[in-house]
């Protein structure tokens, strides 16, 4: 109990010799030593009897001790640092950096520990240490860090990158685990990059859940291919109910309204009961010039742009039609 109190009284720079403040002096020595890693590395040892538990002391002297050539006292240091210090990725990830010029399958290693350490800004971590692979030119780093990211769920679209064929399409067809992917904006543009546009809309359109899910990549597609009436009938099939007033509550009739809209050009329920009167009648061209008009003054509701595009539709402008719907589909979001 007494060595255990005295070890964290001095940990916190609490015992008087030297403390805390001795090893902070000491690190700052070491950062602007300008000789040699020998006596920079003297310099650490004289720390260690003030802040034994002091994991940026073992990590310094394990950097010096990688560019010494002493690779295990390196690796018993590093360890030493990563025990002190459990949390942060920025640890490993130095390491790795460290490590990549001389023992590519201990900066793996590393890396692999910085991925499991990181809650957050993982990619840009992984991106870093690929950037550095590449300023170095190291080819078995290059080639190994996918096969390591295949490990962790959230660094997939890395393997996936450069997978065989037949790993891309294991992977695709087994289902789960691209399903819970589908969602994110690198799957699409990697399948892109992968498979033909045509390959891509036979496989969302033999599959009801996916199309379902991803109707707006497939239509997409067929307005890409020029099946722009498909594209459209495809997302209007799909897409969530617009969201409409309804008609029976706002208690105006069509006369009343358009008196009102005469009055007040931007009295949007007045506008909208007209609208969907000229739509009852048939007379898309009215209900879409109306429709365009309503558009045109600030805040608009983003129905008009719905109701703009069935009057496109019946006026078979397929093309306009699909692109009206997918402005409404931004606008609600």
């Amino acid at each position: 109990m007494v060595v255990g109190v005295l070890g964290l009284w001095q940990v916190e720079g609490g015992w008087s010799r030297p403390g805390q403040l001795k090893v902070n002096q000491t690190l700052k020595q070491v950062a602007g030593e300008r000789d040699g890693p020998g006596e920079r590395e003297a310099l650490l040892a004289e720390a260690l009897t003030s802040g034994p538990l002091r994991w940026q002391i073992y990590f310094w002297r394990a950097g010096f001790r990688v560019q010494a050539g002493d690779e295990f006292g390196a690796r018993d240091d590093f360890r030493r640092a990563r025990f002190l210090e459990k949390q942060s990725p920025l640890l490993p990830l130095q390491e790795a950096l460290l490590w990549m010029p001389r023992r590519t399958d201990l900066a793996l290693a590393a890396v692999d520990e910085m991925i499991r350490r990181s809650n957050h800004g993982t990619e840009s971590r992984y991106n870093q240490v690929l950037d550095e692979a590449k300023r170095q030119g190291n080819l078995e780093m290059l080639e190994q860090m996918p096969q390591l990211a295949r490990r962790h769920p959230h660094l997939n679209h890395y393997y996936l990158a450069v997978a065989t064929e037949e790993e891309f399409d294991g992977w695709i067809g087994a289902e789960d685990g691209a399903w819970s992917e589908s969602g994110e904006l690198w799957f699409w543009h990697l399948m892109r990059e992968r498979k033909s546009q045509e390959w891509i809309l036979n496989w969302l359109l033999s599959r009801p859940p996916w199309l379902r899910r991803h109707y707006a990549v497939a239509a997409e597609l067929l307005s890409e291919q020029g099946r722009v009436r498909e594209a459209y009938e495809l997302r209007r099939r799909y897409m969530p109910k617009a969201i409409l007033p309804d008609l029976d509550k706002t208690e105006l009739s069509p006369s009343v309204a358009q008196k009102r809209v005469i009055l007040n050009p931007s009295d949007f329920a007045a506008n909208y009961v007209l609208v969907q009167e000229e739509l009852q009648r048939k007379e898309w061209a009215q209900a879409l010039k109306r429709s365009e008009e309503v558009l045109k003054l600030e805040g608009a509701p983003a129905y008009f742009q719905y109701l703009r595009a069935m009057a496109l539709a019946e006026l078979e402008k397929w093309e306009e039609a699909d692109q009206a719907l997918r402005q409404y589909e931004l606008e609600i979001r």
